[in-house]
């Protein structure tokens, strides 16, 4: 075996082994983009979820705070038209006194028969008088059971405060995302290698090393080491 060819041999043997190296990097990196790509397809699906589970306890909130607006309405209105009612007989008493002169049983009736139940009524001991109907103005106006304990839809316990924690075990549990595209191989030359290689030409010629050729020649020239016969 000639110079050159062990000098072929060891740069075949060290180009294997740098591809083997480029081969293990190339196959470290996918792995390590694919777990930076599950961790993140990971964390945008807790984020997700937790938007959503904001948003549904956010829109129940609201749907209660508006429920609970329109039963406090609905009780404000009642209120005023008892108020009304008072009023009216309270008027009617204020005129009765000034002239003094008893209260109009009729009208005192209309303005509050509304506060005795149809039950109460029928079961009074009315006799020979004739059972009175309530007034147009007071029928029903009393009856505040619909507010008797109402009260709007409770609202969802709040999400809890937990921090979510990317985990090896949950990235790896994590399916490949879909249309997943690993990193594009790269055929560059590694600068330094190839700085290297040169430096070592160099440093060669420099300590008057020599190839043989294929046929037992040194690789001298002869024109540079022609022996002068005078």
């Amino acid at each position: 075996m000639t110079i050159a060819d062990a000098d072929l041999k060891r740069a075949t043997s060290h180009i294997e082994n740098l591809e083997n190296q480029n081969r293990m990097l190339a196959a470290a990196r996918d792995a390590e983009h694919l777990k930076y790509v599950k961790a993140t397809e990971l964390a945008n699906t807790g984020l997700v979820r937790h938007a959503t589970q904001t948003n549904e306890l956010i829109t129940a909130h609201a749907r209660t705070l508006r429920s609970s607006q329109q039963e406090t309405f609905n009780a404000i209105t009642k209120i005023n038209e008892i108020r009304g009612h008072a009023e009216g007989f309270a008027e009617n008493m204020l005129a009765k006194a000034t002239q003094d002169k008893p209260v109009d049983m009729d009208a005192a009736w209309a303005a509050f028969s509304g506060v005795l139940t149809s039950e109460a009524i029928k079961a009074a001991g009315w006799g020979s008088v004739v059972e009175k109907k309530p007034g147009p103005r007071s029928v029903n106006v009393f009856d505040i059971g619909a507010f008797q304990g109402a009260s709007a839809t409770a609202p969802p316990t709040p999400v809890q405060h937990a921090v979510f924690q990317l985990t090896e075990a949950k990235v790896n549990a994590q399916p490949t995302p879909d249309g997943y595209e690993p990193p594009a191989e790269s055929n560059v030359l590694i600068p330094w290698a190839t700085a290297a290689a040169t430096a070592a030409g160099k440093k060669r010629k420099r300590t008057g090393d020599t190839d043989f050729d294929g046929d037992g020649d040194m690789g001298f020239d002869d024109e540079e080491h022609e022996i002068d016969d005078a």
